[in-house]
């Protein structure tokens, strides 16, 4: 399977990710911003559903997926994923370049590899989720009902 084959799995086959992608890496480089950029991306604006959607609830102080409380584990494996994606579009854009076929590696390349290396810390993965928690707000519409475990949602007031 090709880098741009498993990037491509990576992102759902949802192939218009791929500009946006680029455009993140290309005005943020390999930063926490651009990795915070792309998991909003990713499990926020392109969520298949509201029940998939990833978000920060700032009142509990917890992430969710839809209105569940995400486990830090689950949030590590999203995190580890954001970082696959940015490595297969790293690779799948240096197989597309033509100097590819000319060099085996560039001393750009190495760069990256070893800039998105670094990205792998415990700080760096403090730094893009302290970012994703303002842009990846939890929102709910819905109200509590008291007869019952859990939340149903209807209109609110102003609908």
């Amino acid at each position: 399977m090709t880098n741009k084959e498993q990037l491509i799995d990576l992102i759902g086959h949802r192939t218009e990710a791929l500009p946006v992608i680029k455009d993140i890496l290309a005005e943020s480089g390999i930063t926490d911003k651009a990795y915070a950029q792309i998991f909003k991306l990713i499990y926020f604006d392109l969520a298949d559903s509201q029940e998939h959607e990833i978000s920060f609830c700032k009142s509990t102080k917890e992430w969710r997926i839809g209105k569940k409380p995400l486990s830090d584990l689950r949030l590590f494996c999203l995190l580890g994923k954001v970082h696959e994606i940015v490595w297969g579009f790293v690779l799948a854009s240096w197989d597309e370049c033509i100097f590819s076929s000319w060099i085996s590696e560039m001393p750009a390349l190495e760069k990256a590899k070893a800039d998105m290396t670094a990205m792998e810390t415990m700080s760096h993965l403090r730094g893009i989720l302290k970012i994703s928690i303002e842009n990846m707000a939890f929102k709910s519409d819905s109200r509590v009902d008291w007869g019952s475990d859990t939340d149903v949602d209807e209109p609110s007031e102003s609908d």
